[in-house]
């Protein structure tokens, strides 16, 4: 039976709206013990969360001060419900992302991204130089979030087993040549001995950014 929220009229019988308010307790006792620690579980856990559930929210409010917001609603991105998190003093549905993660390839590299806690976007990959040594890796673009200011970029040089051949016991590194705010960077492999440009190196990159 669904909970009546218009028992006991005044002119109701005792016999008749006896059963009813019951059935009202064993509905709030049900919606209570959803996801909660039950009433009478006798342990100290009665009103604790034992698990979340969150359904799409089809209006976020707006959050005043001294007010944070969480909630859950569908991502472009991803496709899938995400959780966001929303900060004081800001409209309805402003939130950002914290759970969501994909990837998608631009320019023929594989960006991976993540969302950090704070709103702070975490992309990262590999990739490989080509003939001259150098490749453009690509930021921003469809199925990424994208940086709107500025981003920070570091490299590392990978396991070089497909590229070219090395010398015995030589090594070779990574560096940034170009920097386009906020878009792209250029990533430039050499050989760390000579510092001659190596083509066709594999290595990693981790941007960070806002």
């Amino acid at each position: 039976m669904a909970y009546n929220s218009n028992i006991p009229q005044a002119t109701d019988q005792l016999s008749v709206s006896q059963g009813q308010i019951l059935a009202n307790f064993q509905e709030i006792a049900t919606a209570f013990n959803l996801n909660h620690g039950p009433f009478n579980s006798g342990l100290g856990i009665e009103g604790m969360h034992a698990f979340v559930q969150m359904p799409i929210s089809a209006t976020p409010l707006a959050t005043a001060a001294g007010q944070v917001g969480l909630y859950a609603a569908q991502n472009s991105l991803t496709s899938k419900p995400e959780l966001f998190f929303q900060r004081d003093s800001q409209l309805a549905g402003t939130g950002f992302p914290i759970s969501a993660t994909g990837s998608a390839v631009i320019g023929g590299n594989t960006v991976n991204y993540a969302y950090l806690p704070s709103g702070v976007i975490i992309k990262y990959g590999s990739a490989q130089t080509g003939a001259a040594g150098q490749t453009t890796i690509n930021l921003n673009g469809v199925g990424v979030p994208a940086y709107a200011t500025n981003f920070w970029v570091t490299t590392s040089a990978g396991i070089n087993t497909a590229g070219p051949l090395l010398p015995a016991n030589a090594a070779y590194g990574v560096t940034i040549l170009n920097c386009t705010q906020p878009g792209s960077f250029i990533a430039y492999t050499f050989t760390t001995n000579t510092a001659a440009q190596l083509p066709n190196a594999f290595f990693s990159w981790y941007a960070i950014g806002i």
